[in-house]
């Protein structure tokens, strides 16, 4: 096996694998959810406390500015980085929903521009291996739709 492009294993040893080929709807679908996101958030600001609005909002808007746009950029370049989660606190900033709004948008009209050869570009994660564009995107979308969850999670059970 050539060492960057393993599968990761799950805790109980089992390989890990990707979700498949994906095709030009599965990919449409996917970007529409990621553009969407900030409009949906910005409808919750009544059901947040202020400040963890403003955080939310600006760990967001970072990571699509400085790291999921210039992850991108860099795999359609050739390069092969290195992919990560976000650190889960971010130092604060003053990103608005609209800053955000922005940052989301430059980042879905760049992956509304790509094709299947894109899709499947690889860059390598620090315990996991090789993964595709495609599955990246798709591992996005997944923390999209479950932050949702726990958002209208959260406004139930006030």
């Amino acid at each position: 096996m050539t060492h960057g492009e393993a599968r990761g294993a799950d805790r109980r040893g089992a390989a890990t694998r990707d979700r498949g080929p994906m095709s030009a709807r599965e990919w449409r679908e996917l970007v529409r959810i990621l553009a969407e996101g900030p409009g949906w958030v910005a409808t919750r600001t009544d059901d947040m406390e202020p400040a963890r609005f403003s955080a939310l909002v600006s760990a967001l808007a970072a990571t699509d500015r400085h790291q999921r746009l210039p992850l991108v950029e860099s795999l359609l370049r050739g390069e092969q980085p290195v992919y990560s989660e976000p650190p889960s606190s971010e130092p604060p900033s003053t990103e608005s929903v609209e800053s955000w709004q922005e940052a989301r948008a430059a980042l879905c009209r760049r992956l509304e521009a790509l094709g299947p050869e894109d899709w499947e570009t690889l860059t390598s994660h620090p315990t996991r291996g090789a993964l595709s564009l495609a599955e990246v995107v798709r591992e996005w979308v997944d923390g999209e739709l479950e932050r949702r969850r726990r958002t209208a999670r959260a406004v139930i059970e006030r």
